[in-house]
């Protein structure tokens, strides 16, 4: 905030996750370049603006982040109305969530990605999930819990990657002596990650690009590669990589 302030930059784009763009902006409020009649435009990225309730605590409480510090070296905690007020002054911005009208495969593929089988855990002689699982993934067909600790009443997908390693099972707190956690997911539900397509469409294209430069490939030519040889209709529509001057895609990377 020291570096905007003695600046000459007016529009500021910030990403941070939740709590942090909080502690930001209410620094950037307490020196004026942060609010509606600062002079200053604040552009926030999804993390920001779908867990505004995160941001706003952060602004608001009298000790934001007990860990960070002495909460007298914080700046002035803000009130819900200056929150408010000083947020006219930003710019929220979040991902596309539905392709439809950009892909004429998205439909489908959000129908397979939904009829994969739950890995949240399931209680083995009760059935249904867990019942010590802390967290909720919610879609438009409905709410699972995940996170519960593995034991006898919640057994989760023993699946690895190709390291050995547990695709639906967390250590969670970094002791051995406690039990993992479940962390799969509830397909059923319809959840699903907003950026679960642009990863599906990113694998897609770095696997084209690695097959077109075979074997041994380094970092430019696998750029190159891109460029070149990777042109298909994704599930977030046309993806296709070029300069600025030729740009094939729906959007410019």
């Amino acid at each position: 905030v020291n570096a905007i302030v003695s600046s000459n930059t007016r529009i500021v784009f910030m990403m941070a996750q939740a709590s942090t763009s909080g502690l930001i902006l209410r620094e950037a409020y307490s020196q004026g370049v942060f609010g509606s009649d600062s002079g200053y435009v604040w552009f926030l990225t999804d993390a920001a603006t779908t867990a505004m309730g995160t941001v706003l605590s952060s602004m608001t409480l009298t000790d934001p982040c007990p860990d960070c510090g002495e909460v007298a070296d914080a700046p002035p905690a803000m009130t819900e109305a200056e929150c408010a007020a000083a947020m006219k002054g930003a710019v929220g911005m979040s991902p596309v969530t539905d392709f439809s009208g950009m892909s004429s495969i998205y439909a489908a593929w959000t129908s397979r990605f939904a009829s994969q089988v739950d890995t949240v855990g399931a209680d083995p002689s009760a059935g249904g999930v867990c019942a010590d699982a802390v967290s909720a993934l919610s879609g438009d067909s409905g709410t699972s819990m995940t996170n519960a600790p593995m034991g006898d009443t919640c057994v989760c997908s023993s699946e690895v990657d190709s390291a050995g390693r547990p695709l639906w099972q967390l250590d969670h707190d970094g002791d051995a002596s406690t039990a993992d956690r479940c962390s799969g997911m509830a397909y059923s539900t319809g959840y699903m990650n907003g950026y679960a397509p642009y990863a599906y469409d990113g694998i897609v294209a770095f696997a084209q690009a690695a097959n077109a430069t075979g074997d041994g490939f380094d970092g430019a030519a696998l750029q190159e590669a891109l460029r070149a040889s990777v042109s298909f209709e994704g599930v977030t529509g046309q993806v296709e990589f070029t300069n600025r001057d030729s740009n094939k895609g729906d959007r410019e990377v």
